[in-house]
């Protein structure tokens, strides 16, 4: 650890400071106590030692005021949780995710197998009307690292938009941009069964497994169902069918759990009957789980099905089984970071803390080792903000990560 001084003078910290002042401050010019940076700064401190409400983040900022003074420029002393909360709804959220992404692209590697998925910011939606709905962010995510990568916000109209259709697209594209000539796998749900993103993950030359219900794609699931379920009745004798078993020897939870995946790579007399609807579609595949509970003796069996470019069975396993990690990152937001908790309504906020929120589960991910992501999180709160930011300056590298 290295001492305030050389930290204030480091390059990074210099470096993460001015751009911060580059975000632009649209408060009134007269009416301004406090820097905009200073007040990002404190909220994101805060956050990574274990805040989750804006007193909160008051609070700890008047517990290590002697300690931010030598950091920051806190003339006025320190910023109200109303000054903060207005800071969050009136930035830009493009300036700030700019700023974020570029710290880290400093930390991860290239991302090859990614999750794409939706999800709501439930107490953003404003019961008194009926028209309202809560926010909902679509966030690309790296399957590998366990991080967030790029997130988009799904539009107030979503029937006029595409809704996460179009969000999904969006982020595939931004993300191509940024790697023009890399490839990747892309794992997504049921809401990705759409001709256009098949389309577009073609023309980027990206793998993909995509989620497919029964009533999708103009009944399209219903006839995969019926295929595969006539090949498993014949299953011995099969040509088309390819298998794959994976189960777990030890119970866990109460439950002991086996997964079947199966793969049909022959899709000769479909392409002829739906032409232009499987455009990029080249295999078709199923996961059947089996679930014994051990109390009750009762086994609960569930099929799903997907649609997936030309892969083999053993990936189509390691994407799918690699999909839950995203399903656990949301459910660490609502539980740890209390984002279902979350009433900010006004201008950019939601979105804003959003994106802090992610930024915040990156570092402690990329340094927690063994331990839990709440054990990891819940030791920064005996940090001291100096000790805070270095960990965000200064962390090491993706290979931290067990």
């Amino acid at each position: 650890m290295i001492s305030v001084k050389r930290l204030i003078k480091s390059h990074r910290f210099r470096h993460f400071y001015h751009e911060l002042e580059n975000i632009y401050d649209y408060r009134m010019r007269g009416k301004i106590k406090h820097r905009l940076s200073d007040c990002l700064i404190i909220i994101m401190l805060a956050m990574l030692s274990g805040c989750n409400i804006f007193r909160e983040y008051v609070a700890f900022a008047k517990r290590y005021e002697s300690k931010l003074n030598k950091i920051l420029s806190l003339k006025n002393g320190i910023p109200s949780h109303d000054t903060l909360e207005r800071i969050m709804h009136r930035t830009k959220h493009s300036d700030l995710e700019r700023l974020l992404v570029k710290l880290i692209a400093r930390l991860l590697d290239y991302p090859t197998i990614v999750s794409l998925d939706g999800k709501y910011i439930r107490a953003t939606r404003d019961s008194s009307k009926e028209s309202t709905s809560a926010v909902n962010v679509v966030t690309l995510y790296d399957d590998i690292a366990k991080v967030p990568i790029f997130s988009h916000k799904v539009a107030k109209d979503q029937n006029k938009k595409g809704g996460e259709q179009g969000a999904i697209e969006f982020l595939l594209r931004r993300f191509h941009r940024r790697h023009p000539k890399k490839k990747l796998i892309i794992s997504i749900d049921g809401v990705g069964a759409n001709r256009n993103i098949t389309k577009l993950c073609k023309k980027l030359n990206y793998d993909f497994i995509i989620n497919i219900k029964l009533e999708e794609f103009d009944g399209l699931g219903g006839i995969i169902k019926d295929d595969f379920l006539t090949e498993l009745n014949d299953e011995k004798h099969s040509n088309r069918l390819t298998k794959k078993v994976v189960q777990n020897p030890k119970i866990d939870h109460g439950r002991l759990e086996k997964r079947t995946f199966y793969m049909i790579n022959d899709l000769s007399y479909v392409k002829d009957r739906y032409g232009k609807l499987w455009n990029g579609v080249k295999a078709i595949g199923m996961m059947r789980s089996e679930v014994l509970i051990v109390k009750k003796n009762k086994t609960i069996t569930q099929d799903r099905f997907f649609i997936t470019s030309e892969i083999d069975i053993n990936t189509f396993h390691i994407v799918r089984r690699k999909h839950w990690n995203i399903e656990s990152f949301h459910y660490i937001l609502d539980n740890s970071f209390k984002e279902d908790r979350c009433t900010l309504r006004k201008g950019l906020g939601a979105e804003n803390l959003n994106l802090v929120r992610k930024f915040i589960y990156m570092i402690v991910q990329l340094s927690r080792k063994d331990k839990s992501f709440d054990e990891s999180r819940s030791e920064n709160r005996y940090l001291t903000p100096q000790q805070l930011l270095y960990k965000i300056l200064y962390i090491n590298s993706i290979k931290t990560v067990q």
